[in-house]
């Protein structure tokens, strides 16, 4: 009788973790697709290059990928890849916005899933992830699903040239022995002053 309970927690413990495994894959690889197709979203291409572009980023990334029983991710495009929009909606709060035609689009979704789907001839595929004692109690596959958002928020940048060196190195301590260590010092507590100021502003 004990030989029998201990060979059901064995079976429960392989399949759980057999599961648990598989999904902590899937959720590397959405993760690692939803960041591929980010990297591709940009205003001054047309929406429908951006999403090719995103989509062939995504699902070459997502194919690396072991999940389960399987050497590589193979996502469906027009359901597992969705664009849209992130809005600022006031005092912090964002709103996200689904669909092709929330442009330019900004944040993208990735979806993994392990389940039964259509053959689009009427019939299904079973793509669930076949359990090893599940069987045994009727249940022999998992239906498995993970997804992931990344967003794209570009940033102005301004590069200055410093052709006069006045603002080269007149608050580092490594300058004290070229500028004078009441130089530094003075340089260091305005920068501190100002600091503060800013803060209490």
């Amino acid at each position: 009788i004990f030989l029998v309970v201990i060979l059901a927690f064995t079976a429960f413990t392989v399949d759980v973790g057999f599961i648990s495994l598989a999904r902590t894959q899937m959720q590397a690889a959405a993760d690692s697709a939803a960041l591929a197709a980010a990297m591709e979203l940009t205003s001054s291409t047309s929406p429908s290059q951006v999403r090719a572009n995103a989509q062939a980023a995504a699902a070459d990334v997502a194919s690396r990928f072991v999940n389960g029983d399987r050497s590589g991710v193979t996502l469906d495009a027009a359901t597992d890849i969705t664009f849209g929009k992130q809005v600022s909606i006031g005092n912090g709060q964002y709103s996200m916005l689904w669909g092709n035609d929330q442009t330019p689009y900004n944040i993208v979704k990735v979806r993994v899933r392990r389940g039964t789907d259509s053959d689009g001839n009427g019939g299904t595929i079973d793509n669930r992830l076949p359990l090893f004692f599940g069987p045994v109690i009727q249940n022999s596959k998992a239906d498995l699903t993970t997804e992931a958002i990344a967003s794209f928020q570009p940033r102005d940048i301004m590069l200055v040239l410093d052709f006069s060196a006045s603002m080269n190195d007149d608050s580092c301590l490594g300058a004290i022995g070229k500028l004078g260590q009441t130089f530094i010092e003075s340089n260091l507590q305005t920068m501190w002053t100002e600091q503060i100021g800013r803060a209490h502003v």
